[in-house]
C-alpha cells in the first residue's frame, strides 16, 4: 500500500512529537550540496551527520533530494546571473560525481532524488521561481553521471529524477507565461525519456498539486499526461507523489500574493475541510493508481500543513493520522 509521508517537515525537537504522534515513519527533505561543500576542497557534514541521527533515533527515515550547486562550481557568475545562482548545473559534471561517491560512501542504503524540479526551467512567471536553469540534455547527463556514480559506489542505494513539477503546471488548466500562452514544462520529461534517461533512474517522483493549479481535476489529468509520455516511450517505473498539497490561506508575508496566484496559477483557496478532504482523496487515488509514495507539504505551515504557525492542529492532521492508523487494514480502498 502506498507509504504517506510528509514533504519539508524541518524536523527537530521541537515537532518530532508531532511526526511520532502521527505514525508517519518517512520524510520528504532537501540536502544541499552548496552547504556540504562550500570550497572545492573542503567538506561540512556535520548538519547532516546530525539530522540522520535524529530521525533514526526517533525511528523516521528521510529521503533526500540533491540541489543547490555550490558557488564555486557553478557555470556563472553569481554576482550576474539572471536565475537563482544554485539553479545552474556545475561547469563539470565531474565535480557533481566527486560530491555523490562522497555522498553515498558516507550514508549507505538511502532513497536520493537527483535535483529539485529539474522541469521548473525557464520560461517562469518570474525568474526567481526557477529550479533548473538549464536544459533536459544537460539535466540527462547529469541524472546518468549521479545514478552510475552512486550505484558504483553504493549499490544498495535507490537514486530517482528529480521531483518534477510539469504535471502540475501543464495539468488540466492554462498557465500563463508573461501574458502569453503556457509553456509546456512537460516536454522536458518527454525529451528525457526519448535520450533513455529512465536507464538512469529507480523511480519517477512527481511534485502534483491540486486546487491550486488549476483544481481537483488536475491531480488526475496530471498523472494522464505522465502516464501518456512514459507508454509513449516504453517505460515501466514506479511513480512516487513526492509532493502534494493546496493552499487554504494567504500567508500575509507577501503582498499581493493572492493575486498573483489566482493570476498565475488559478489557484483556488480552499477551506480548512476541503483540505483535509483533498488529503484523503489524493491518497486513495494513488492507492488505486499503484503510487509508491506520496508526501504531504508540510508539518508546520499555516497554508497546506498540518499545524499552523500557532500549533494548531488541521482537519489535515487528524485525515493524516487515521489513514496511518488504518491503511493497513485497507479501510482506504474503495
Amino acid at each position: 500500500m502506498t507509504v504517506l509521508g510528509i514533504a519539508h517537515s524541518q524536523l527537530d525537537s521541537s515537532n518530532v512529537h508531532y511526526v511520532e504522534d502521527l505514525g508517519c515513519k518517512e520524510i520528504y527533505e532537501p540536502f544541499l550540496w552548496c552547504n556540504v561543500q562550500p570550497k572545492k576542497n573542503v567538506w561540512n557534514w556535520e548538519h547532516y551527520d546530525q539530522q540522520f541521527a535524529f530521525e533514526e533515533e526517533h525511528g523516521i527515515r528521510s529521503v533526500r533530494f540533491l540541489t543547490h550547486t555550490p558557488h564555486w562550481c557553478s557555470g556563472v557568475d553569481p554576482r550576474d546571473c539572471k536565475y537563482p545562482v544554485n539553479s545552474y548545473p556545475p561547469r563539470s559534471l565531474l565535480d557533481f560525481e566527486v560530491f555523490v561517491r562522497a555522498l553515498v560512501k558516507r550514508y549507505p542504503g538511502r532513497e536520493w532524488c537527483v535535483w529539485a524540479e529539474p522541469d521548473n526551467h525557464p520560461p517562469r512567471e518570474s525568474d526567481s521561481l526557477v529550479r533548473w536553469a538549464s536544459t533536459a540534455k544537460i539535466y540527462g547527463r547529469m541524472l546518468q553521471v549521479g545514478y552510475e556514480s552512486m550505484k558504483e559506489i553504493d549499490s544498495t542505494c535507490r537514486v530517482g529524477m528529480g521531483g518534477l513539477v510539469g504535471a502540475t503546471l501543464n495539468g488540466a488548466h492554462r498557465q500563463i507565461v508573461h501574458g502569453q500562452d503556457k509553456a509546456d514544462h512537460t516536454r522536458f520529461f518527454d525529451t528525457l525519456l526519448y535520450d533513455g534517461a529512465d536507464r538512469f533512474c529507480d523511480f519517477i517522483p512527481l511534485d502534483l498539486f491540486c486546487y491550486g493549479y488549476g483544481g481537483v481535476r488536475n491531480f488526475i489529468v496530471g498523472f494522464r499526461k505522465i502516464r501518456e509520455i512514459m507508454h509513449k516511450h516504453g517505460v515501466a517505473k514506479p511513480i512516487w507523489v513526492s509532493e502534494t498539497g493546496a493552499k487554504i490561506t494567504r500567508s500575509g508575508e507577501a503582498p499581493g500574493e493572492e493575486d498573483f496566484d489566482r493570476e498565475y496559477f488559478n489557484h483556488q483557496f480552499v477551506t480548512e475541510q476541503t483540505l483535509a478532504g483533498y488529503m484523503l482523496y489524493a491518497y486513495r487515488t494513488c492507492i488505486e493508481l499503484n503510487i509508491e509514495k506520496m508526501f504531504w507539504v508540510g508539518l508546520v505551515h499555516s497554508e497546506r500543513g498540518l499545524i499552523n504557525r500557532r500549533r494548531r492542529k488541521l482537519l489535515t492532521y487528524d485525515v493524516f493520522k487515521m489513514i496511518q492508523l488504518t491503511k493497513d487494514e485497507g479501510i482506504c480502498r474503495g
